[in-house]
């Protein structure tokens, strides 16, 4: 039977919350193991690599580490650590190297881990994967291994969004804080992902040309995992920077078919809010995803989103960045492009000649 395209992709977004609960019971399994490991360490500090959304998932969780661990959080792609001369953060600190990698093959991310345990012998290396028995598993000495959030397409959804909910699982085991540990086992029952389609596709009916996504503290992390989606799955110009930074002059190349998607936080909510309005007298279209806007915001702006107070903003992150990945899939359809397969774009990227 003949399917239709981007099947399989709609799929791995709309299920997301069961993946979610399969990871909860792996962490569950692990918590008695890793997370005396984690006690027993005292980390004072964790570095968190990796490429494209892997990456992204680090900076979201680097916030986390710091705003509920009181940790420093430190989040770098794979290659910055290859460029680096000596170790990228304060080796005076008890540190944990957290190397995150769909495939747990990624070139840089295992070429990175070996580099840094060559100039940092004390270091500690926590993978965290989708696959078993590989390359970064090897290296580790420890590992988180979430093989049902492989997907079948080449788009990195549920694998994104479950390895962050389990970054953000560890940070809560570091600061055994119980409270935000209920808040992230409580996400997948919260989520109805389907439930925001219609309009999604609202928006999409705008025919953007141009999506910015805008976000401060851990949801920057969303907003460069967003802009990529974009890229990716609907193959069109995409970007991304901290929310309040886009008055600082970018806000001046907006046209009517660019636009604006601003995660808005609840630090900065006043300040967030009367930017994105700002942004309305330069035509653009503008969507905002939050806990609850304010009327003015509600009242002036295209699409808003909702989510309510159920969670805290640091809990938020995932529930958010599904709300994008229907936008990414929806655009990709309107420019006949295929979610499932799209144009360029390899699920694992091994580079033949190493570097760093």
């Amino acid at each position: 039977m003949l399917t239709k395209p981007g099947t399989t992709t709609h799929n791995e977004i709309l299920e997301q919350p069961q993946a979610w609960n399969d990871v909860l019971a792996v962490l569950d399994e692990k918590r008695a193991e890793l997370g005396a490991w984690m006690k027993a360490e005292n980390f004072g500090q964790v570095l968190l690599v990796g490429c494209g959304s892997s990456y992204h998932a680090g900076l979201t969780a680097a916030r986390t580490f710091h705003g509920i661990a009181g940790v420093n959080g430190i989040a770098l792609p794979a290659s910055e650590v290859l460029y680096a001369q000596r170790p990228p953060y304060d080796i005076r600190i008890k540190t944990l190297l957290i190397a995150v990698s769909r495939s747990g093959e990624t070139s840089e991310t295992v070429w990175a881990v070996e580099k840094l345990k060559r100039i940092d012998g004390r270091l500690k290396i926590l993978a965290v994967t989708c696959k078993e028995n590989s390359e970064l598993q090897g290296l580790a000495h420890q590992t988180l291994v979430f093989p049902k959030l492989h997907e079948e397409s080449v788009i990195s959804t549920r694998s994104y969004t479950g390895s962050l909910l389990a970054l953000q699982v560890l940070a809560a085991w570091l600061s055994a804080n119980d409270a935000f540990l209920a808040e992230l086992k409580k996400i997948p029952e919260l989520t109805d992902v389907k439930k925001h389609t219609t309009e999604v596709q609202k928006a999409v009916a705008l025919k953007p040309q141009h999506v910015t996504f805008l976000g401060n503290g851990a949801c920057y992390g969303l907003a460069a995992a967003s802009s990529l989606l974009v890229r990716e799955m609907a193959g069109m110009p995409s970007d991304y920077m901290h929310l309040l930074e886009f008055r600082h002059g970018p806000q001046a190349a907006v046209l009517p078919n660019h636009m604006i998607v601003a995660f808005l936080s609840d630090t900065l909510r006043k300040a967030e809010e009367d930017m994105v309005r700002e942004i309305a007298v330069m035509r653009g279209p503008r969507m905002v995803i939050c806990s609850e806007a304010d009327n003015k915001t509600k009242m002036g702006t295209e699409f808003v989103f909702e989510l309510g107070h159920d969670l805290s903003e640091l809990a938020r992150p995932v529930r958010e960045v599904t709300i994008v990945q229907l936008l990414g899939f929806y655009l990709a359809i309107q420019r006949g492009h295929n979610p499932d397969r799209p144009k360029h774009v390899q699920a694992l990227i091994k580079l033949k000649e190493k570097i760093g």
